[in-house]
Protein backbone atom coordinates (compact mmCIF):
# COMPACT_ATOMS: atom_id res chain seq x y z
CA UNK A 1 0.00 0.00 0.00
CA UNK A 2 1.46 3.36 -1.05
CA UNK A 3 1.09 6.75 0.67
CA UNK A 4 1.22 9.19 -2.21
CA UNK A 5 4.91 8.85 -3.21
CA UNK A 6 5.86 11.08 -6.15
CA UNK A 7 7.80 8.23 -7.76
CA UNK A 8 4.65 6.16 -8.38
CA UNK A 9 3.12 6.98 -11.75
CA UNK A 10 -0.65 7.74 -11.62
CA UNK A 11 -1.52 5.00 -14.12
CA UNK A 12 -0.19 2.25 -11.87
CA UNK A 13 -3.14 0.54 -10.27
CA UNK A 14 -1.80 -0.13 -6.74
CA UNK A 15 -4.13 1.26 -4.06
CA UNK A 16 -2.84 4.54 -2.66
CA UNK A 17 -3.58 6.89 0.18
CA UNK A 18 -3.63 10.65 0.20
CA UNK A 19 -0.77 12.58 1.80
CA UNK A 20 -0.36 11.96 5.56
CA UNK A 21 -0.92 15.68 6.16
CA UNK A 22 -4.55 15.00 5.23
CA UNK A 23 -4.87 13.61 8.76
CA UNK A 24 -2.76 16.29 10.43
CA UNK A 25 -5.60 17.17 12.82
CA UNK A 26 -5.92 13.50 13.73
CA UNK A 27 -2.17 13.16 14.36
CA UNK A 28 -2.15 16.27 16.54
CA UNK A 29 -5.26 15.32 18.54
CA UNK A 30 -4.06 11.75 19.04
CA UNK A 31 -0.61 12.88 20.21
CA UNK A 32 -1.93 15.48 22.61
CA UNK A 33 -4.52 13.03 23.96
CA UNK A 34 -1.93 10.31 24.61
CA UNK A 35 0.37 12.83 26.28
CA UNK A 36 -2.39 14.00 28.60
CA UNK A 37 -3.38 10.42 29.43
CA UNK A 38 0.20 9.53 30.38
CA UNK A 39 0.89 12.68 32.39
CA UNK A 40 -2.48 13.26 34.09
CA UNK A 41 -4.25 9.86 34.01
CA UNK A 42 -7.52 11.72 33.54
CA UNK A 43 -10.74 10.64 31.86
CA UNK A 44 -11.97 13.85 30.27
CA UNK A 45 -10.59 15.91 27.42
CA UNK A 46 -7.54 13.68 27.06
CA UNK A 47 -9.59 10.59 26.26
CA UNK A 48 -11.80 12.56 23.88
CA UNK A 49 -8.75 13.88 21.99
CA UNK A 50 -7.24 10.40 21.85
CA UNK A 51 -10.46 8.87 20.51
CA UNK A 52 -11.05 11.70 17.99
CA UNK A 53 -7.46 11.62 16.75
CA UNK A 54 -7.39 7.84 16.53
CA UNK A 55 -10.66 7.76 14.58
CA UNK A 56 -9.33 10.38 12.12
CA UNK A 57 -6.18 8.36 11.58
CA UNK A 58 -8.15 5.14 11.04
CA UNK A 59 -10.45 6.85 8.53
CA UNK A 60 -7.45 8.21 6.65
CA UNK A 61 -5.77 4.80 6.64
CA UNK A 62 -8.83 3.02 5.27
CA UNK A 63 -9.47 5.60 2.51
CA UNK A 64 -7.60 4.60 -0.64
CA UNK A 65 -7.83 5.37 -4.33
CA UNK A 66 -6.86 3.14 -7.22
CA UNK A 67 -6.08 4.55 -10.66
CA UNK A 68 -7.07 2.05 -13.34
CA UNK A 69 -6.79 2.29 -17.13
CA UNK A 70 -10.37 3.53 -17.63
CA UNK A 71 -11.79 4.19 -14.16
CA UNK A 72 -10.90 5.58 -10.75
CA UNK A 73 -11.85 3.47 -7.72
CA UNK A 74 -12.14 5.06 -4.26
CA UNK A 75 -12.60 2.93 -1.15
CA UNK A 76 -13.36 4.39 2.26
CA UNK A 77 -15.18 3.69 5.50
CA UNK A 78 -14.25 1.73 8.62
CA UNK A 79 -17.30 -0.20 9.77
CA UNK A 80 -19.38 0.51 6.67
CA UNK A 81 -17.22 0.16 3.58
CA UNK A 82 -17.97 2.26 0.49
CA UNK A 83 -16.57 1.65 -2.98
CA UNK A 84 -16.99 4.36 -5.62
CA UNK A 85 -16.17 3.75 -9.28
CA UNK A 86 -15.80 6.76 -11.58
CA UNK A 87 -15.35 6.01 -15.32
CA UNK A 88 -13.10 8.59 -16.93
CA UNK A 89 -15.52 8.91 -19.85
CA UNK A 90 -18.11 10.41 -17.47
CA UNK A 91 -15.81 13.10 -16.10
CA UNK A 92 -17.23 16.60 -16.55
CA UNK A 93 -14.63 18.72 -14.82
CA UNK A 94 -11.31 18.39 -12.99
CA UNK A 95 -10.37 21.02 -10.44
CA UNK A 96 -7.11 21.49 -8.51
CA UNK A 97 -7.41 23.78 -5.50
CA UNK A 98 -4.51 25.09 -3.41
CA UNK A 99 -5.19 27.08 -0.26
CA UNK A 100 -2.49 29.30 1.20
CA UNK A 101 -1.35 26.55 3.59
CA UNK A 102 -1.34 24.02 0.76
CA UNK A 103 0.86 26.34 -1.28
CA UNK A 104 3.30 26.63 1.63
CA UNK A 105 3.59 22.84 2.03
CA UNK A 106 3.50 22.01 -1.70
CA UNK A 107 0.12 20.26 -1.54
CA UNK A 108 -3.10 20.36 -3.56
CA UNK A 109 -6.69 19.13 -3.41
CA UNK A 110 -8.00 17.34 -6.51
CA UNK A 111 -11.73 17.33 -7.28
CA UNK A 112 -13.20 15.18 -10.06
CA UNK A 113 -16.78 15.97 -11.10
CA UNK A 114 -19.22 13.78 -12.98
CA UNK A 115 -22.70 14.54 -14.29
CA UNK A 116 -24.33 12.63 -11.45
CA UNK A 117 -25.41 13.81 -8.02
CA UNK A 118 -23.14 15.44 -5.48
CA UNK A 119 -22.33 11.95 -4.17
CA UNK A 120 -20.54 11.28 -7.48
CA UNK A 121 -17.90 13.89 -6.71
CA UNK A 122 -14.42 12.59 -5.84
CA UNK A 123 -12.30 14.71 -3.50
CA UNK A 124 -8.68 13.71 -3.00
CA UNK A 125 -7.14 15.98 -0.40
CA UNK A 126 -4.37 16.30 0.17
CA UNK A 127 -1.93 15.24 -2.57
CA UNK A 128 1.47 16.65 -3.39
CA UNK A 129 1.32 19.02 -6.32
CA UNK A 130 3.18 16.74 -8.73
CA UNK A 131 0.86 13.81 -8.04
CA UNK A 132 -2.27 15.97 -8.37
CA UNK A 133 -1.18 17.43 -11.71
CA UNK A 134 -0.05 14.04 -13.04
CA UNK A 135 -3.32 12.43 -11.98
CA UNK A 136 -5.31 15.21 -13.66
CA UNK A 137 -3.36 14.67 -16.89
CA UNK A 138 -4.03 10.94 -16.72
CA UNK A 139 -7.76 11.30 -16.08
CA UNK A 140 -8.15 13.77 -18.95
CA UNK A 141 -6.10 11.66 -21.36
CA UNK A 142 -8.10 8.51 -20.55
CA UNK A 143 -11.36 10.41 -20.81
CA UNK A 144 -10.67 11.12 -24.46
CA UNK A 145 -9.18 7.66 -25.10
CA UNK A 146 -12.45 6.08 -23.98
CA UNK A 147 -11.32 2.45 -23.77
CA UNK A 148 -8.33 0.46 -22.57
CA UNK A 149 -5.42 0.28 -24.97
CA UNK A 150 -5.71 -2.93 -27.02
CA UNK A 151 -1.96 -3.35 -27.17
CA UNK A 152 -1.63 -4.09 -23.48
CA UNK A 153 -4.61 -4.21 -21.10
CA UNK A 154 -2.30 -4.11 -18.08
CA UNK A 155 -2.67 -0.60 -16.61
CA UNK A 156 0.79 -0.78 -15.10
CA UNK A 157 2.26 -1.10 -18.60
CA UNK A 158 0.21 1.73 -20.10
CA UNK A 159 2.00 4.92 -21.05
CA UNK A 160 0.80 8.25 -19.81
CA UNK A 161 -0.05 10.69 -22.57
CA UNK A 162 2.15 13.76 -22.68
CA UNK A 163 0.47 16.89 -21.30
CA UNK A 164 -1.30 18.82 -24.04
CA UNK A 165 0.30 22.24 -24.64
CA UNK A 166 -1.79 25.13 -23.34
CA UNK A 167 -2.48 28.23 -25.40
CA UNK A 168 -3.49 31.26 -23.34
CA UNK A 169 -6.65 32.71 -24.90
CA UNK A 170 -7.61 35.29 -22.27
CA UNK A 171 -5.97 37.02 -19.32
CA UNK A 172 -7.12 39.79 -16.97
CA UNK A 173 -4.92 42.55 -15.57
CA UNK A 174 -5.19 43.98 -12.06
CA UNK A 175 -6.83 47.16 -13.33
CA UNK A 176 -9.53 45.20 -15.12
CA UNK A 177 -10.16 43.18 -11.95
CA UNK A 178 -10.71 46.44 -10.05
CA UNK A 179 -13.25 47.45 -12.69
CA UNK A 180 -14.89 44.02 -12.40
CA UNK A 181 -15.21 44.41 -8.63
CA UNK A 182 -16.59 47.95 -8.74
CA UNK A 183 -19.12 47.25 -11.47
CA UNK A 184 -20.25 43.97 -9.89
CA UNK A 185 -21.70 45.95 -6.97
CA UNK A 186 -24.57 47.52 -8.93
CA UNK A 187 -27.23 45.09 -7.74
CA UNK A 188 -26.01 45.28 -4.14
CA UNK A 189 -26.07 49.07 -4.30
CA UNK A 190 -29.67 49.13 -5.52
CA UNK A 191 -30.61 46.70 -2.73
CA UNK A 192 -28.90 48.97 -0.22
CA UNK A 193 -30.87 51.89 -1.61
CA UNK A 194 -34.18 50.11 -1.09
CA UNK A 195 -33.24 48.98 2.42
CA UNK A 196 -31.89 52.34 3.52
CA UNK A 197 -34.39 54.71 1.91
CA UNK A 198 -37.48 53.89 3.97
CA UNK A 199 -36.02 53.97 7.52
CA UNK A 200 -34.08 57.14 6.87
CA UNK A 201 -37.12 58.85 5.37
CA UNK A 202 -39.22 57.85 8.39
CA UNK A 203 -36.59 58.92 10.93
CA UNK A 204 -36.22 62.37 9.44
CA UNK A 205 -39.78 62.89 8.20
CA UNK A 206 -40.07 66.08 10.29
CA UNK A 207 -37.85 67.78 7.78
CA UNK A 208 -37.76 66.70 4.15
CA UNK A 209 -34.50 68.58 3.59
CA UNK A 210 -32.71 66.81 6.42
CA UNK A 211 -34.09 63.47 5.25
CA UNK A 212 -32.81 63.98 1.71
CA UNK A 213 -29.38 65.05 2.98
CA UNK A 214 -29.07 62.13 5.41
CA UNK A 215 -30.30 59.67 2.80
CA UNK A 216 -27.70 60.88 0.30
CA UNK A 217 -24.84 60.53 2.79
CA UNK A 218 -26.04 57.12 3.93
CA UNK A 219 -26.31 55.80 0.36
CA UNK A 220 -22.89 57.15 -0.58
CA UNK A 221 -21.38 55.41 2.43
CA UNK A 222 -23.09 52.11 1.59
CA UNK A 223 -22.04 52.39 -2.04
CA UNK A 224 -18.41 52.96 -1.03
CA UNK A 225 -18.41 49.99 1.37
CA UNK A 226 -20.04 47.65 -1.15
CA UNK A 227 -17.68 48.73 -3.94
CA UNK A 228 -14.60 48.33 -1.72
CA UNK A 229 -15.58 44.86 -0.52
CA UNK A 230 -16.49 43.76 -4.04
CA UNK A 231 -13.17 45.03 -5.40
CA UNK A 232 -11.12 43.28 -2.71
CA UNK A 233 -13.04 40.07 -3.32
CA UNK A 234 -12.47 40.32 -7.07
CA UNK A 235 -8.73 40.86 -6.66
CA UNK A 236 -8.31 37.96 -4.22
CA UNK A 237 -10.52 35.54 -6.16
CA UNK A 238 -9.30 36.22 -9.70
CA UNK A 239 -5.67 37.31 -9.22
CA UNK A 240 -3.30 36.10 -11.98
CA UNK A 241 -6.26 35.06 -14.10
CA UNK A 242 -5.58 33.06 -17.28
CA UNK A 243 -7.97 31.07 -19.45
CA UNK A 244 -6.26 28.66 -21.83
CA UNK A 245 -7.06 26.02 -24.40
CA UNK A 246 -5.35 22.64 -24.14
CA UNK A 247 -6.63 20.52 -27.01
CA UNK A 248 -10.40 20.44 -26.44
CA UNK A 249 -10.20 21.48 -22.78
CA UNK A 250 -10.75 24.87 -21.21
CA UNK A 251 -8.08 25.47 -18.55
CA UNK A 252 -8.73 28.16 -15.95
CA UNK A 253 -6.19 29.32 -13.35
CA UNK A 254 -6.80 32.09 -10.82
CA UNK A 255 -6.66 33.09 -7.16
CA UNK A 256 -4.32 34.72 -4.65
CA UNK A 257 -4.92 33.16 -1.24
CA UNK A 258 -6.44 30.10 -2.88
CA UNK A 259 -5.22 29.02 -6.30
CA UNK A 260 -7.71 27.16 -8.48
CA UNK A 261 -6.85 25.12 -11.57
CA UNK A 262 -10.07 24.12 -13.35
CA UNK A 263 -10.22 21.90 -16.42
CA UNK A 264 -13.53 21.75 -18.29
CA UNK A 265 -13.88 19.87 -21.61
CA UNK A 266 -15.64 22.23 -23.98
CA UNK A 267 -17.59 19.26 -25.35
CA UNK A 268 -19.11 19.02 -21.83
CA UNK A 269 -20.34 22.62 -21.75
CA UNK A 270 -24.09 22.55 -21.13
CA UNK A 271 -24.78 26.23 -21.56
CA UNK A 272 -23.14 29.66 -21.47
CA UNK A 273 -24.47 32.56 -19.43
CA UNK A 274 -23.60 36.18 -20.28
CA UNK A 275 -24.45 38.67 -17.50
CA UNK A 276 -24.38 42.41 -17.00
CA UNK A 277 -25.97 45.19 -14.94
CA UNK A 278 -26.50 48.95 -15.41
CA UNK A 279 -22.96 49.83 -14.31
CA UNK A 280 -21.39 47.26 -16.58
CA UNK A 281 -23.54 48.32 -19.49
CA UNK A 282 -22.23 51.87 -19.02
CA UNK A 283 -18.66 50.56 -19.34
CA UNK A 284 -19.50 48.13 -22.15
CA UNK A 285 -18.43 45.02 -20.22
CA UNK A 286 -20.06 41.72 -19.22
CA UNK A 287 -19.19 38.54 -17.33
CA UNK A 288 -19.37 35.05 -18.86
CA UNK A 289 -19.89 31.61 -17.27
CA UNK A 290 -19.36 28.27 -19.02
CA UNK A 291 -21.42 25.66 -17.18
CA UNK A 292 -21.02 21.89 -17.28
CA UNK A 293 -23.19 19.08 -15.94
CA UNK A 294 -21.06 18.73 -12.80
CA UNK A 295 -23.06 18.67 -9.57
CA UNK A 296 -23.98 22.23 -8.62
CA UNK A 297 -23.59 22.93 -4.92
CA UNK A 298 -20.84 20.40 -4.22
CA UNK A 299 -18.22 23.10 -3.87
CA UNK A 300 -18.14 25.53 -0.96
CA UNK A 301 -16.81 28.28 -3.24
CA UNK A 302 -19.71 27.97 -5.63
CA UNK A 303 -17.40 27.44 -8.60
CA UNK A 304 -18.14 23.78 -9.18
CA UNK A 305 -19.45 22.97 -12.65
CA UNK A 306 -18.41 26.16 -14.34
CA UNK A 307 -15.61 28.32 -15.75
CA UNK A 308 -16.04 32.05 -15.17
CA UNK A 309 -14.72 35.10 -16.99
CA UNK A 310 -15.41 37.94 -14.51
CA UNK A 311 -15.05 40.75 -17.06
CA UNK A 312 -14.78 41.00 -20.83
CA UNK A 313 -15.68 43.67 -23.36
CA UNK A 314 -19.13 43.13 -24.82
CA UNK A 315 -17.80 43.75 -28.34
CA UNK A 316 -15.32 40.88 -27.94
CA UNK A 317 -17.95 38.27 -26.99
CA UNK A 318 -18.67 36.80 -30.49
CA UNK A 319 -15.00 36.26 -31.34
CA UNK A 320 -14.07 35.02 -27.86
CA UNK A 321 -16.87 32.45 -27.68
CA UNK A 322 -16.12 31.20 -31.20
CA UNK A 323 -12.43 30.80 -30.34
CA UNK A 324 -13.00 29.11 -26.97
CA UNK A 325 -15.77 26.79 -28.13
CA UNK A 326 -14.32 26.14 -31.58
CA UNK A 327 -17.56 26.96 -33.40
CA UNK A 328 -19.21 30.10 -34.77
CA UNK A 329 -22.58 28.69 -33.73
CA UNK A 330 -21.96 30.02 -30.21
CA UNK A 331 -22.25 33.61 -31.42
CA UNK A 332 -25.15 35.25 -29.51
CA UNK A 333 -28.11 35.61 -31.92
CA UNK A 334 -30.49 38.57 -32.13
CA UNK A 335 -33.42 38.00 -29.77
CA UNK A 336 -37.06 38.06 -30.84
CA UNK A 337 -39.08 40.37 -28.57
CA UNK A 338 -42.01 39.20 -26.46
CA UNK A 339 -45.60 40.29 -27.31
CA UNK A 340 -46.96 43.69 -26.27
CA UNK A 341 -49.05 42.12 -23.50
CA UNK A 342 -45.80 41.10 -21.82
CA UNK A 343 -44.75 44.75 -21.57
CA UNK A 344 -47.98 45.66 -19.75
CA UNK A 345 -47.51 42.74 -17.37
CA UNK A 346 -43.90 43.76 -16.79
CA UNK A 347 -44.97 47.23 -15.72
CA UNK A 348 -47.75 45.93 -13.47
CA UNK A 349 -45.55 43.30 -11.82
CA UNK A 350 -42.98 45.92 -10.86
CA UNK A 351 -45.31 48.79 -9.98
CA UNK A 352 -48.00 46.97 -7.98
CA UNK A 353 -45.72 45.82 -5.07
CA UNK A 354 -44.26 49.33 -4.76
CA UNK A 355 -47.73 50.89 -4.71
CA UNK A 356 -48.86 48.41 -2.04
CA UNK A 357 -45.85 49.29 0.11
CA UNK A 358 -46.51 53.00 -0.40
CA UNK A 359 -50.13 52.58 0.73
CA UNK A 360 -49.01 50.88 3.94
CA UNK A 361 -46.43 53.59 4.65
CA UNK A 362 -48.99 56.30 3.95
CA UNK A 363 -51.04 55.03 6.89
CA UNK A 364 -48.04 54.66 9.21
CA UNK A 365 -46.09 57.78 8.20
CA UNK A 366 -47.69 60.10 5.62
CA UNK A 367 -44.50 61.79 4.41
CA UNK A 368 -42.72 58.45 3.95
CA UNK A 369 -45.79 57.17 2.11
CA UNK A 370 -45.75 60.13 -0.28
CA UNK A 371 -42.07 59.52 -0.98
CA UNK A 372 -42.79 55.82 -1.57
CA UNK A 373 -45.54 56.69 -4.06
CA UNK A 374 -43.00 58.77 -5.96
CA UNK A 375 -40.56 55.88 -5.95
CA UNK A 376 -43.29 53.53 -7.24
CA UNK A 377 -43.36 55.49 -10.49
CA UNK A 378 -39.94 53.96 -11.23
CA UNK A 379 -41.81 50.71 -11.91
CA UNK A 380 -43.01 52.09 -15.26
CA UNK A 381 -39.61 52.69 -16.95
CA UNK A 382 -38.31 49.60 -15.17
CA UNK A 383 -41.00 47.44 -16.76
CA UNK A 384 -40.43 49.02 -20.18
CA UNK A 385 -36.68 48.38 -19.95
CA UNK A 386 -37.26 44.79 -18.83
CA UNK A 387 -39.50 44.18 -21.83
CA UNK A 388 -36.99 45.72 -24.21
CA UNK A 389 -34.13 43.53 -22.96
CA UNK A 390 -36.08 40.24 -22.89
CA UNK A 391 -36.54 37.84 -25.77
CA UNK A 392 -35.64 34.48 -27.26
CA UNK A 393 -34.05 33.04 -30.38
CA UNK A 394 -33.54 29.61 -31.92
CA UNK A 395 -30.77 28.80 -34.41
CA UNK A 396 -29.93 25.44 -36.00
CA UNK A 397 -27.60 24.60 -33.09
CA UNK A 398 -28.51 26.72 -30.03
CA UNK A 399 -31.45 28.35 -28.32
CA UNK A 400 -31.09 31.66 -26.46
CA UNK A 401 -33.09 33.39 -23.71
CA UNK A 402 -32.45 36.85 -22.31
CA UNK A 403 -34.15 38.76 -19.48
CA UNK A 404 -33.48 41.19 -16.63
CA UNK A 405 -32.61 44.83 -16.04
CA UNK A 406 -30.64 45.13 -12.80
CA UNK A 407 -29.09 41.75 -13.54
CA UNK A 408 -29.52 40.84 -17.19
CA UNK A 409 -28.74 37.26 -18.20
CA UNK A 410 -28.42 35.81 -21.67
CA UNK A 411 -28.44 32.00 -21.74
CA UNK A 412 -27.04 30.13 -24.75
CA UNK A 413 -28.02 26.44 -24.71
CA UNK A 414 -26.97 23.86 -27.34
CA UNK A 415 -30.11 22.15 -28.57
CA UNK A 416 -28.42 18.75 -28.23
CA UNK A 417 -28.04 19.36 -24.46
CA UNK A 418 -31.75 19.88 -23.81
CA UNK A 419 -33.25 17.22 -21.54
CA UNK A 420 -36.87 18.44 -21.53
CA UNK A 421 -38.99 21.57 -21.94
CA UNK A 422 -42.04 22.78 -20.05
CA UNK A 423 -44.49 25.66 -19.79
CA UNK A 424 -46.19 27.02 -16.66
CA UNK A 425 -49.17 29.39 -16.89
CA UNK A 426 -50.60 31.42 -14.02
CA UNK A 427 -54.25 32.62 -13.93
CA UNK A 428 -53.12 36.15 -14.80
CA UNK A 429 -51.10 34.87 -17.76
CA UNK A 430 -54.04 32.87 -19.06
CA UNK A 431 -56.09 36.07 -19.36
CA UNK A 432 -53.62 37.50 -21.89
CA UNK A 433 -52.41 34.29 -23.61
CA UNK A 434 -48.94 34.33 -22.07
CA UNK A 435 -46.95 31.60 -20.36
CA UNK A 436 -43.57 30.92 -18.76
CA UNK A 437 -41.23 28.66 -20.73
CA UNK A 438 -38.27 26.75 -19.25
CA UNK A 439 -35.66 24.26 -20.43
CA UNK A 440 -34.17 21.48 -18.29
CA UNK A 441 -30.49 20.76 -18.81
CA UNK A 442 -28.13 18.51 -16.87
CA UNK A 443 -26.33 20.06 -13.92
CA UNK A 444 -28.22 23.35 -13.95
CA UNK A 445 -29.39 24.72 -10.59
CA UNK A 446 -32.06 26.76 -12.41
CA UNK A 447 -33.70 26.12 -15.77
CA UNK A 448 -33.03 28.73 -18.47
CA UNK A 449 -36.26 30.18 -19.80
CA UNK A 450 -38.43 33.24 -20.23
CA UNK A 451 -41.42 34.81 -18.49
CA UNK A 452 -44.51 35.93 -20.41
CA UNK A 453 -43.80 34.27 -23.73
CA UNK A 454 -46.60 34.00 -26.27
CA UNK A 455 -48.52 30.75 -25.68
CA UNK A 456 -48.39 29.66 -29.31
CA UNK A 457 -44.66 30.28 -29.61
CA UNK A 458 -43.94 28.58 -26.26
CA UNK A 459 -46.03 25.54 -27.19
CA UNK A 460 -44.15 25.20 -30.46
CA UNK A 461 -40.79 25.40 -28.65
CA UNK A 462 -41.91 22.92 -25.99
CA UNK A 463 -42.71 20.34 -28.66
CA UNK A 464 -39.89 20.96 -31.09
CA UNK A 465 -36.76 21.50 -28.99
CA UNK A 466 -36.69 18.14 -27.11
CA UNK A 467 -37.30 16.32 -30.39
CA UNK A 468 -34.49 18.18 -32.11
CA UNK A 469 -32.19 17.31 -29.19
CA UNK A 470 -32.59 13.61 -30.07
CA UNK A 471 -31.78 14.01 -33.75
Amino acid sequence: MQCDPPALEPHQSAPRRTHPLTAIAGFAAFGVGVLLVVTTAGFGLDLFLTFFGGLSLVRWWFRTYEVGPDELIVRDGVLSRRIQVVPYRRVQQVDIRRSLLMQIFGLAALRIETAGSQAGTVDLAMLDVGTAESLRTWVLSRRTAGVVDNADPNPAAATLAAPTPEVVMFAISGGRLVLAGVTASAVAFVAAFVVAAVPVAVAFSASVGIAAYALTLWLLFLAAVVAALSTIGSLLTYARYTLSLAGDDLRLTHGALERRHVTLPRARVQHIEISDNPLRRAFGVVSVSFRSAASIGADRGGATGRVDIPIVNRADIPGLLAALMGARSWTPPELQPRPTAARRRGIVRRTAPLLALAAILLVIEPIAGVIAFGVAVVGIPWGVAAHRRAGHAVTPSITAFGAGVLHHRLHLVPIERIQSARTVQSPFQRRVDLTTFALDIAGSASAPGLYDLDVEAATSLRRALPRRALE
